[in-house]
């Protein structure tokens, strides 16, 4: 992703490893690293929030969502990238689904519940996307050929992620 420059940037991040890589990859933004839920920016406060793969690894996702809201500026985007449990993959792959593998995912959505919890929180979603066919590193021909042994783990696929665009109301 790129960002402008004229943007003030600002994150969070819970591991205090992660905290210091990202501040070598972003020098320009503000990383903070503590609990999202304990964050003290100020009501209406961001023009956009980017969240990538992070709602999947929180018990309580309806906290992060009822913060977004609060200190989103009415307007604003909300940008949440998270994987697909009811991908094509995940039907056929079932156990061997890529994403159960991860023992830290908690919380499970489908671009059902998701869409309803956002539009739950006061946002309006203008688009879901289901990244894959850009990157060349997961759409070739391995990966393809992988789609017939359900035995194993599941490869990267159309569906397996999504990206939800929405607008706080």
């Amino acid at each position: 992703y790129h960002i402008s420059n004229s943007w003030k940037k600002f994150g969070i991040e819970i591991s205090s490893q992660a905290s210091k890589i990202a501040k070598k990859i972003v020098p320009n933004a503000e990383i903070a690293n503590l609990d999202f839920e304990k964050n003290s920016y100020k009501s209406n406060f961001f023009d956009v929030i980017l969240c990538h793969q992070v709602l999947e690894h929180v018990r309580r996702p309806e906290v992060f969502l009822d913060q977004f809201s609060r200190i989103l500026k009415p307007g604003g985007s909300l940008i949440l990238c998270i994987p697909n449990f009811d991908s094509g993959c995940a039907r056929l792959f079932g156990k061997n689904y890529r994403f159960f593998h991860d023992g830290t995912h908690v919380t499970l959505f489908s671009p059902d519940s998701i869409s309803r919890m956002v539009r739950d929180y006061g946002f309006v979603i203008e688009n879901i996307e289901f990244p894959y066919f850009e990157s060349e590193k997961y759409f070739n021909i391995e990966n393809l050929k992988r789609l017939k042994d359900t035995g194993s783990v599941s490869p990267p696929f159309y569906g397996n992620l999504m990206t939800i665009y929405s607008i706080k109301k």
